[in-house]
């Protein structure tokens, strides 16, 4: 279903207990210290043995990364280095080296816990045992190539697909607006309206679990998406 603003709510089967709320103003803390000083959220990284420590346990940190709250990456910084450094995780395979950040949706949340109003149910009233459930947004993982709502993968790419690619790299850098201006670059041998429709086609096409539907602005020019409800 959707709120009268048009964003997608889904209900993730995510407990917001004690202990994972701590965990998320935890990382909203580290995510604060770092834009403060003009740093990478990474610099900030939270390593997973902190995490441990304040009572969240690997399926906890696991139901994170599923719903799109956390990013997980692995850390491989050599002795002597000024800067931290990742590489990516495959899985939910879980190491003393895993680290991990807040996403922008789990940002908003993170923030709803802290008393920051995000425009979202609200957070702090709910039962320490009951289910989450909250305004989030999909997840493109341009990494792995795969796009992500809640606890499944919607769509994964084993060969390149440019343009779709493009389009999901640009609702991801903006956040996933429920309207998007035509990102594909113009090209003199293509009518732009007939090659967005097809693009938007190709996105529908293939779904591992149809919760996405992409669809055009009725202009031609522009691009939107909504969440269908149901993991067919």
């Amino acid at each position: 279903m959707k709120t009268s603003t048009g964003t997608a709510v889904a209900s993730v089967g995510l407990r917001l207990n004690p202990t994972t709320k701590a965990a998320l103003i935890l990382l909203n803390q580290a995510y604060d210290t770092a834009a403060s000083l003009d740093q990478d959220s990474w610099d900030f990284a939270i390593e997973i043995h902190a995490l441990k420590e304040s009572g969240l346990t690997h399926n906890d940190l696991r139901s994170l990364v599923c719903c799109g709250f956390v990013e997980h990456r692995l850390e491989c910084t050599q002795v002597g280095a000024k800067r931290r450094s990742f590489r990516e995780s495959h899985g939910l395979r879980l190491v003393a080296e895993s680290c991990f950040v807040l996403s922008g949706s789990g940002l908003k949340i993170a923030r709803g816990l802290s008393g920051v109003n995000t425009g979202t149910h609200s957070v702090e009233d709910m039962s320490p045992t009951k289910t989450l459930s909250l305004a989030i947004t999909p997840v493109w993982d341009a990494v792995r190539r795969e796009l992500r709502f809640g606890f499944h993968v919607v769509k994964q790419f084993k060969v390149p697909a440019p343009s779709q690619e493009l389009i999901l790299d640009a609702f991801e850098e903006e956040g996933w607006p429920v309207h998007l201006d035509d990102p594909l670059p113009p090209r003199y041998d293509l009518d732009a309206k007939r090659r967005l429709h097809a693009v938007i086609d190709r996105l529908n096409r293939n779904q591992k679990h149809k919760l996405i539907r992409f669809h055009g602005d009725g202009t031609g020019t522009g691009i939107s998406w909504e969440e269908l409800g149901t993991a067919d």
